[in-house]
């Protein structure tokens, strides 16, 4: 196995790695605001 190709797999594993955690904030984001909005709507109700 070649150094080069090992740089590729470590490159596309860290490529993974990031979208996923990407995904992941933007799911944790999103439920952050839906819990707010929900705080929100309770306090002015």
């Amino acid at each position: 196995m070649s150094i080069k190709r090992i740089h590729r797999k470590i490159f596309v594993i860290n490529r993974l790695t990031k979208s996923a955690l990407y995904e992941q904030k933007k799911v944790i984001l999103g439920s952050l605001a839906k819990n707010k909005s929900n705080v929100t709507l309770c306090y002015l109700t």
